[in-house]
């Protein structure tokens, strides 16, 4: 078994040379082609997930885990769609390999140039939500990293299905071979956080026990914030952020309903632009929030989602995000 995920991170290592120099084009052809073979296979992906459902349900009678991690399983087409959309929204993001940060010129033809590169291998250890798995592969696509990722047993039948098909697409547009890995062994573990000469960086997402024992086992920089607080502004004025009900999508027809009542499009407003309901509307929702972080997961209300709020779009728009612990 220690040979196998050697072999594994050894095949990341060498996709991760390749894939730092990928072009944004081919990077983000690969997250299309992902997003669309998640909706075409979500037949396959929902039997795969009935499977783990069917699963915890025993570990629920045995009370190995709880009825929340079972519903945090659960897959169906909406959440499938959201998926794809997900992926979709990657592509769309600036690619941040390759950008100048600063440059100073030192001396007649010598300049110093601060350029943002890829990690090179991440691994993300994470819980058993399969929805974290494309979140977290086509982000480190996106980045130019090799990524091995290693889900909870929960949802394994699940993870293992996403990961075949993203794999598929990703390696079918360019991306090199083996620049992501699935391990599905929980002793793989150990062996993973040994490997400081191979692996960059690790994102654990858990509780705060099973980050702090990553962090503590292991020579490999750990990036995880098990808890603290999340501050999210939108420095823009006719777009907003809020948390409210994100399990009937009612709810937020009933709350833009209401606003287009309160602040109508026509009316006598003197803003040349011509987008003073825009402005209006963003400044009764607001534009910042604090939220707690705790065993490395924003904490929010069971029922409650965070929705950015756009008024005068469609437009791309910069959310900014400060942890603090």
């Amino acid at each position: 078994m220690k040979s196998d995920i050697l072999e594994k991170v050894k095949e990341a290592r060498a996709a991760s040379i390749l894939l730092a120099q990928i072009r944004s084009e081919v990077k983000n052809a690969a997250l299309a082609l992902a997003s669309e073979s998640i909706l075409k296979n979500k037949n396959k992906i929902i039997e795969s997930n009935k499977k783990d459902i069917e699963n915890a349900k025993l570990l629920v009678e045995k009370g190995e885990i709880t009825k929340s991690l079972l519903d945090r399983l659960k897959l169906d087409e909406t959440k499938i769609e959201e998926l794809s959309k997900m992926i979709s929204s990657v592509a769309r993001l600036e690619d941040p390999v390759g950008r100048v940060l600063y440059s100073i010129k030192i001396d007649e033809h010598l300049e110093l140039f601060k350029i943002t590169v890829p990690f090179g291998v991440i691994v993300s250890i994470f819980e058993s939500r399969p929805d974290a798995l494309p979140q977290i592969a086509s982000l480190c696509i996106k980045s130019g990293n090799s990524v091995i990722l290693k889900g909870g047993v929960e949802a394994l039948e699940s993870n293992r299905t996403i990961f075949e098909i993203l794999d598929e697409a990703f390696v079918s547009v360019g991306l090199p071979s083996g620049c992501m890995q699935f391990v599905e062994d929980r002793e793989a573990v150990k062996t993973l956080l040994k490997l400081d000469d191979m692996i960059d960086l690790i994102v654990p997402r858990g509780s705060n026990e099973f980050v702090r024992y990553i962090q503590e086992n292991t020579r490999i920089p750990v990036l995880g914030h098990s808890s603290g607080i999340c501050h999210i502004f939108i420095p823009h004025t006719t777009c907003a952020i809020t948390i409210n009900e994100n399990a009937d999508r009612n709810v937020i027809e009933d709350i833009h309903n209401q606003l287009n009542k309160i602040v109508p499009f026509l009316n006598d407003y003197r803003h040349s632009e011509g987008n003073s309901p825009a402005h209006i509307k963003s400044s009764i929702i607001g534009n910042s929030l604090t939220v707690f972080i705790e065993n490395n997961k924003l904490k929010l209300g069971a029922w409650q989602g965070i929705f950015l709020c756009e008024f005068d779009g469609p437009r791309t728009r910069k959310i900014w995000i400060k942890v603090s612990t």
